[in-house]
């Protein structure tokens, strides 16, 4: 079953550095799934990831977003589970004007947690 993160009206509850990697945790992800639309928790990690650009406070909602890898460009959506090797960009821009902004490698997004059902949708 095919799942969809858009970063369109998702919302991130933080960021965070362990060790070697950046983790942004988002408290509520919009997921596409089987024409629904679905809000659960989600992680986007990125292995020496460095913070360009970060909003004032935390949560904050994305207005739109763009990861870049050497082999695609994702602009507001992303298949989940999720994984690539390589450098990557990834530019959020969010509803308050302000910009999340990482650069690292090897992005991983995983969702957890449990789902709720928001609406049905129709993908086009």
């Amino acid at each position: 079953m095919d799942q969809i993160v858009e970063f369109h009206d998702s919302r991130i509850s933080g960021v965070e550095i362990q060790g070697d990697r950046l983790r942004i945790h988002f408290s509520h992800a919009y997921v596409y799934m089987s024409g629904s639309g679905w809000s659960q928790e989600a992680t986007l990690t990125v292995r020496g990831g460095a913070l360009i650009e970060e909003p004032s406070s935390y949560p904050a909602t994305v207005s739109e977003g763009e990861l870049r890898t050497p082999s695609m460009w994702y602009y507001d959506l992303l298949e989940v589970p999720f994984s690539s090797q390589g450098k990557c960009e990834l530019k959020l821009l969010l509803i308050s004007g302000e910009n999340l902004s990482v650069t690292g490698s090897d992005p991983e997004m995983v969702l957890h947690g449990e789902k709720e059902f928001i609406e049905s949708v129709e993908m086009p």
